[in-house]
């Protein structure tokens, strides 16, 4: 339900032919978009799953989604058709709204409508956390998808825990039998052509390492 810097869409088909037929809890700590984990859930290969990630506005999102799907969209309805009339107005002001101060529900609209809206779907933040992607300019961007929000609310209902803690402390249930998918974000290639601000204190060699 969103688009997600370094999602794993394309290789899924790749991913999937080199994990167990059968997996008792399947572990994601980078969860990002979840490609890999819908895939999973669409083929029955896991009978739990746990899925963290330390962006605590994408997990509101995942939580929202989960528990008032239909309410998700009629706010997201509603942004879209703001933003119809103003586009870069509204874009603009959601963008400075402080999400801290939304309820569950404004804060996972604002989210996914920055998603769809913002410069190709990034997410980026400043050392105070706050959001900075600049307007996408799209013609006509795909704002309120209710049918793939409410498919994934009931992939999120079947025997999932939605967590945002470190990727580390998410898998002290992990056992034989599960699976772990580590997926975190790139190594910077140069001081200049980094791309790790998908939280304030950023991601860098030594969380690699």
């Amino acid at each position: 339900f969103v688009k997600w810097a370094g999602g794993k869409t394309g290789l899924v088909s790749t991913l999937k032919g080199i994990l167990p037929p059968k997996i008792q809890t399947y572990y994601e700590p980078f969860v990002g978009g979840g490609a890999l984990f819908f895939a999973l859930a669409a083929d029955g290969r896991f009978q739990r799953a746990v899925l963290n990630d330390f962006n605590s506005e994408l997990m509101d999102a995942f939580k929202a989604i989960r528990a008032f799907p239909d309410a998700v969209v009629k706010a997201l309805v509603r942004l879209k058709e703001e933003y119809t009339a103003e586009p870069q107005a509204v874009y603009n002001r959601e963008r400075d709204r402080n999400p801290q101060e939304l309820s569950p529900l404004d804060r996972a609209a604002r989210f996914l409508f920055l998603n769809k809206t913002g410069f190709n779907g990034l997410y980026r933040v400043n050392k105070n956390g706050g959001f900075n992607v600049p307007f996408g300019q799209y013609a006509n961007p795909r704002i309120a998808d209710s049918a793939n929000i409410k498919a994934c609310a009931e992939v999120l209902g079947k025997f999932v825990v939605l967590s945002n803690q470190d990727f580390a402390a998410c898998l002290g249930g992990a056992r034989h039998g599960d699976v772990v998918y580590f997926d975190p974000p790139y190594v910077p290639l140069s001081p200049t052509a980094n791309f790790t601000s998908y939280t304030a204190g950023g991601f860098g060699l030594a969380e690699q390492e």
